[in-house]
């Protein structure tokens, strides 16, 4: 699974897309679209 975002390679810096594959999901990880985004939405919260 790709997954695809946004990262700034610097402090301060302009968010760029970025993408990389994490490989496998263990057996005790979880993957959840609502979790992903929520996340995101807390990151770009704090970033502000």
């Amino acid at each position: 699974m790709t997954i695809n975002a946004y990262a700034a390679t610097e402090v301060g810096g302009k968010l760029q897309p970025f993408e990389y594959d994490p490989g496998s999901l263990g057996s005790e990880q979880l993957s959840s679209p609502r979790f992903e985004k929520r996340g995101f939405q807390t990151l770009l919260r704090n970033a502000l």
